[in-house]
């Protein structure tokens, strides 16, 4: 592992700051377990240049990330979208984000269609984040509790 991955990894462990979003702590735990891997860094450098609000920059990271495979790549890029206004491309990418079991995304689409007071859309996509995100908790206490028999 090279000094750039331990670096990253240790900045990943205890930084909490990347998102106020609900359940990003798991999506950044994620990371640290794909950086440990040796997966690409495609999608942390897009984080990066997102904070410093170089949006080009996020946008081609993120692009190159998705080709990699990188699955919340695509929430990523559809929240640079979001937050340049481009509301059809941010919806693109949050649907697939979705459909490849981001489920994160679905909060952040319902969070779009909010600003932009689709109230019914927001309500569906918050739906889907609550039952996802409620399934996913009840397989962890599943698999700890078959774990410890």
């Amino acid at each position: 592992m090279t000094i750039k991955k331990i670096i990253i990894l240790f900045s990943l462990l205890f930084s909490f700051n990347y998102s106020k979003a609900e359940g990003y702590s798991e999506v950044k735990y994620q990371y640290i377990v794909d950086i440990a891997v040796g997966k690409p860094l495609l999608n942390i450098e897009g984080i990066g240049y997102e904070e410093k609000k170089e949006y080009k920059k996020a946008e081609k990271s993120f692009k190159d990330a998705i080709e990699e495979n990188d699955k919340l790549a695509l929430n990523n890029l559809a929240n640079i979208y979001a937050i340049q206004k481009k509301y059809r491309l941010a919806e693109k990418y949050y649907k697939k984000a979705i459909e490849n079991a981001v489920y994160l995304s679905a909060l952040n689409i319902s969070m779009m269609y909010e600003e932009e007071e689709k109230y019914d859309l927001a309500a569906k996509y918050k739906k889907i984040y609550e039952d996802k995100k409620w399934r996913s908790y009840i397989k962890l206490k599943k698999s700890k509790r078959l774990w410890k028999e």
